[in-house]
């Protein structure tokens, strides 16, 4: 029975899981991302971390046929090398292939975790049978990948499918990349928190579920308060409501692009953002059937992911299974 050992490499967490060939995880180990004290290289970390959990299957060690590895950044697909990552800034034209690859036992195959996520869900989620779709990751970014015919598309320097990269607003807020009006820049978590920070400061007496949200902006991070903001929406707060509508909005205007250039089957959609699908699915659908052309805006179809928090282990070992 064929195994791949699948890397999920986060700013916070090491993920490392035994995978079968029908996508279920055998066993799984997790480690800090940032340490302090002994091994702090984080090379060395994540090859420890795989060796440990293969040692603690010698008797399926011949069956392992490779490791993936999902890394959130930007990669020269044929040569290796990280040419950034956000999670990990120190990172810049790294060659990870070659200082990770003599420290494994097994071929390593390393990608964007983006487009790794759709390969895992074409190979054991929401696309499976399909051969043309377009993937969105909503979390603190939006990552985005693309598969055309049953493959990975990877552009020229091996860095297509920046979806969250796309302009929806020109003269929208300004992105992390640079940009404005970026779907990153409207549509995640990060985005979210932005847009209640905005109504906080533009309103004189917000309410106490607003001053709430407040702290938990200033001290929990983007997620909590995401979380937060589709909990306010679902009792009919106006200006919960109202954030999730320009999510689905920004959503629905970057996937009709996506429905006229690449006519896919289908657009998968994960990440923690999904948590309030219903918030705003139906602005997001109302947009495509608004601008994408006629029959593939019919044709396809927007789907929630089904791997949820295991998109990233399953993505990465997918890299294997299909070479």
């Amino acid at each position: 029975m064929p195994l791949a050992v699948g890397i999920d490499l986060g700013g916070t967490n090491i993920r490392v899981a035994l995978v079968t060939k029908q996508g279920i995880i055998v066993d799984r180990l997790r480690v800090s991302t940032r340490a302090t004290g002994q091994n702090t290289n984080l090379i060395a970390r994540i090859s420890d971390t795989v060796n440990k959990l293969v040692n603690a299957h010698e008797d399926q060690r011949h069956n392992i046929i490779g490791v993936g590895l999902g890394i959130p950044g930007t990669i020269e697909w044929n040569t290796g090398i990280i040419t950034q990552s956000p999670n990990i800034p120190e990172w810049v034209d790294y060659p990870l292939m070659h200082q990770l690859s003599p420290l494994l036992t097994f071929p390593l195959t390393i990608e964007n975790d983006a487009n790794a996520a759709a390969l895992g869900e074409l190979t054991f989620g929401a696309a499976r049978g399909l051969e043309n779709i377009c993937c969105l990751t909503l979390g603190t970014g939006v990552g985005g990948g693309v598969i055309v015919n049953g493959k990975i598309l990877h552009g020229t320097d091996g860095m297509a499918g920046e979806i969250g990269h796309m302009t929806v607003f020109p003269n929208g807020p300004v992105c992390n990349c640079g940009n404005q009006g970026c779907l990153e820049a409207l549509a995640s978590a990060t985005a979210i928190k932005r847009m209640v920070m905005e109504f906080i400061a533009t309103t004189p007496n917000p309410g106490f579920d607003y001053r709430d949200m407040l702290s938990i902006a200033r001290d929990e991070g983007n997620k909590s308060i995401a979380q937060l903001v589709a909990e306010a929406a679902r009792t009919g707060d106006p200006c919960a409501i109202r954030i999730y509508r320009r999510v689905g909005s920004a959503l629905g205007i970057t996937i009709a692009s996506l429905v006229n250039i690449f006519n896919p089957e289908a657009v998968i959609i994960g990440g923690g953002v999904t948590g309030a699908w219903d918030l705003f699915v139906t602005d997001l659908k109302t947009e495509i059937k608004k601008r994408a052309l006629k029959t593939p805006g019919n044709h396809v179809k927007v789907i929630k992911s089904t791997l949820e928090d295991n998109a990233g282990l399953l993505g990465a070992a997918s890299l294997v299974f299909h070479g």
